[in-house]
């Protein structure tokens, strides 16, 4: 896999550009222009402002589900995708909910990239299997001779020889993590006013279905994805409300900018 995108020459030393950080970036300025660009009511100087309190937000659940998910530290490893929507919905709930259908395809589109980040990594892998061939992954040996966390936890379990090349086969849950997101994405886009009970709903639905093929499923995502699950259904019974109160002859917009009001 590729850990490592690229090592910048600096003043101070070399400065590594880890894949996963990349992609992240990626995402969240992808994210940027589309919570900003759409026309609406809410300004976009003031959906830049929002947009940074959902990635502060986001970050800190992100960082929370997966610490306490490994019970490491909080600065230590990487995100957790549905901590980071956990934070983005409450930040989201706190300042602006009728921009809400405008973050949902957002929370997709980070979803996807920590994904692929932690299958280029490495991390994260799924549990040994050899069937389907077409689908089983290895993850090599690295450079520095350690290899990825899934080689070195083969390694470590006597399941490998000394001077093996790659990990045994293991299912690719990240793959198949990010190959959801982006479509639950996709899907959002063009059904923007139910996109937040989709994300929130079919992603922590899928989590808790491919959570259980990782080596090390953790129960804290398994509370994470409920939690997602009961706040879809109170979007989706919102929307049911707000769908109710509209008049037969003026039919809700399907477009990004129709929302509940903002309380």
């Amino acid at each position: 896999m590729f850990p490592r995108l690229a090592d910048v020459p600096t003043p101070w030393g070399s400065l590594v550009v880890q894949t996963h950080g990349a992609l992240l970036a990626l995402g969240l300025v992808l994210g940027w222009y589309l919570f900003t660009h759409p026309p609406h009511a809410c300004s976009p100087r003031e959906r830049g402002r929002v947009f940074l309190a959902l990635a502060l937000g986001g970050l800190v659940g992100g960082k929370l589900v997966r610490a306490a998910s490994v019970g490491g530290v909080f600065f230590e490893g990487g995100l957790d995708a549905l901590g980071v929507m956990l934070g983005a919905t409450f930040v989201l709930w706190l300042a602006r909910r009728d921009l809400a259908t405008l973050a949902a395809p957002i929370g997709a589109l980070v979803a996807a990239a920590i994904a692929l980040g932690e299958h280029l990594g490495g991390a994260r892998f799924g549990v040994v299997a050899t069937e389907p061939a077409w689908l089983v992954v290895r993850h090599p040996r690295w450079a520095d001779s350690l290899g990825s966390p899934a080689f070195r936890e083969h390694l470590a379990l006597g399941r490998l020889e000394p001077d093996a090349t790659a990990s045994l086969p293991t299912l690719p849950v990240p793959l198949l993590d990010a190959a959801l997101a982006l479509a639950l994405f996709v899907v959002t886009l063009r059904r923007p006013r139910r996109g937040p009970a989709i994300v929130l709903g079919l992603y922590a639905l899928g989590r808790l279905g491919l959570d259980r093929l990782r080596h090390d499923p953790s129960i804290v995502d398994a509370v994470a994805a409920c939690a997602l699950l009961a706040v879809a259904a109170l979007s989706l019974r919102a929307r049911a409300q707000v769908d109710a109160n509209v008049k037969p002859n003026a039919a809700a917009p399907e477009d990004v900018g129709d929302a509940t009001a903002r309380p």
